[in-house]
């Protein structure tokens, strides 16, 4: 039985979080709430996404993804992406957001920093 990968994962983070996502080609992040300040690295411009707003990109970039207020958003594997059905990537990015998250807490009764939802 083959195993079931994700195709969209749900995140928060707190107002002033950072977060870096890896290769964002053909992965759309939806915002849900808040405001988000996204950097591809290379590109010189800068996209805000307010809520209902999303971006997606062909670019095989990294991302930082600012939280301008606390934010509730979305990664969602296209599968119009640049390699159709690509669930794989998305799965890639809830394992590293997992990641993050197991690290978010440096002592007991810290608060998270990131937030799978």
């Amino acid at each position: 039985m083959a195993a079931h990968l994700p195709n969209e994962v749900g995140f928060q983070l707190p107002r002033r979080a950072m977060l870096r996502l890896g290769d964002m080609a053909g992965v759309e992040l939806v915002c849900v709430s808040g405001a988000i300040w996204l950097t591809l690295d290379g590109d010189p411009k800068d996209i805000v996404l307010l809520p209902g707003d999303s971006f997606v990109t062909a670019h095989r970039r990294p991302a930082i993804v600012y939280a301008l207020e606390p934010v509730n958003a979305r990664l969602l594997s296209r599968p119009d992406g640049p390699e159709p059905g690509h669930v794989g990537l998305v799965a890639s990015l809830v394992a590293r957001l997992r990641g993050a998250l197991s690290h978010a807490w440096p002592r007991p009764g810290a608060r998270p920093a990131l937030r799978l939802v």
